[in-house]
């Protein structure tokens, strides 16, 4: 796994690589329109699927890839991380964008993306809201995405993360990513 921060503030890395390519090839091939799904709560009119984790045959495999990778994760960052909570897999629908925004309350993820036709799909960050400069525009790649840190640094100061996804999916197209939640000790 690679992960590089993108600048001085060190709340927000690029990461490559991240998972074995034998996981990665049945993440590719997992045929994520056919698989049962919900709308996750506060994002309802979202055209945004939430699928269920007892759809994927290999989420075994996943959880203990996660758990693994957890510890160079921490080190990779500077913090000390609580154990992984979780994971949403994401399917967003043709016409699917989200404006600018931070998380709030949310301390931290790590968003992989694994499928889009279209690599200019990626989260943009900005550091302010009224997007004046673009902070770093990550590319929807496979197996390939960011660590966003909310959690104030050793001096209490909390760069805010302003981003979204602003460009829609388009028709005929679906992106594919993971969202897991990191949280510190």
């Amino acid at each position: 796994m690679q992960i590089t921060p993108v600048d001085e503030y060190r709340n927000l890395f690029a990461v490559r690589d991240v998972f074995p390519q034998s996981l990665v090839e049945k993440i590719l091939f997992t045929p994520w329109m056919h698989l049962k799904w919900e709308r996750m709560m506060g994002q309802e009119t979202w055209l945004r699927r939430r699928i269920i984790e007892s759809e994927f045959p290999w989420a075994d495999e996943w959880n203990a890839a996660i758990v693994k990778l957890w510890p160079e994760l921490a080190a990779g960052i500077g913090h000390e991380l609580s154990w992984p909570r979780g994971t949403n897999w994401w399917v967003d629908e043709p016409g699917f964008s989200v404006g600018v925004h931070t998380d709030g309350p949310l301390p931290g993820a790590m968003q992989i993306t694994w499928i889009s036709d279209h690599p200019g799909l990626g989260t943009c960050f900005y550091h302010d809201k009224a997007k004046t400069k673009i902070r770093y525009h990550f590319q929807a790649e496979p197996n390939a995405g960011y660590i966003m840190i909310n959690f104030p640094d050793s001096i209490g100061y909390t760069h805010l993360n302003w981003h979204g996804m602003e460009h829609p999916v388009p028709a005929g197209t679906f992106r594919v990513s993971s969202y897991s939640l990191i949280n510190p000790t």
